[in-house]
């Protein structure tokens, strides 16, 4: 159960702070619980979430340890190669509404490999690719510089630096 004050992770908005708890009418028209949360990109912006559908929603924001065990095998998690483009969409929006950072990361790790499979080939990254690399990347990137206290740039280069390392030694 989270408490206000709680930061936790909701997919598509990123990490939100659990402002208040407030009852609201729900779609049986009867009074139930709900948290306020604000999304550390944007503090002007609501969302609600009924409290009893919390774990549902959003999962609490990974420690700094989880943060650098992350970090610590991406070369192990797996990517996803996907020839069928419409499967491919499908499978990366899947991951990223997964909110499991993961997943994130095997969006990430696929789409750099096709698009570098495709360069070499004298082709473009298709427009999917790009839109759910970019996409993945925030929502990861965002997660880890928060709990990191590091910026977006920052995290990308110690992510670079630890994959470089581990393929150096």
């Amino acid at each position: 159960m989270f408490s206000i004050g709680d930061y936790v992770v909701k997919s598509n908005e990123g990490v939100c702070r659990i402002e208040d708890q407030v009852f609201m009418k729900g779609f049986d028209r009867e009074e139930k619980p709900y948290f306020m949360l604000v999304p550390i990109a944007d503090a002007r912006a609501k969302l609600y979430i009924p409290v009893e559908a919390e774990q549902q929603i959003v999962r609490p924001v990974m420690t700094e340890q989880e943060a650098m065990e992350l970090i610590g095998r991406i070369d192990k998690i797996e990517c996803t190669v996907i020839e069928n483009d419409k499967v491919r969409e499908k499978t990366y929006k899947e991951a990223l509404h997964s909110n499991d950072p993961e997943q994130l990361v095997g969006v990430i790790k696929s789409v750099f490999l096709r698009s570098e499979a495709r360069r070499g080939a004298g082709k473009k990254a298709t427009v999917v690719d790009e839109r759910c690399f970019k996409a993945a990347e925030s929502a990861l990137y965002s997660e880890l510089g928060f709990v990191l206290k590091k910026e977006k740039e920052e995290v990308r280069k110690l992510i670079m630096e630890t994959a470089s390392a581990k393929k150096n030694a």
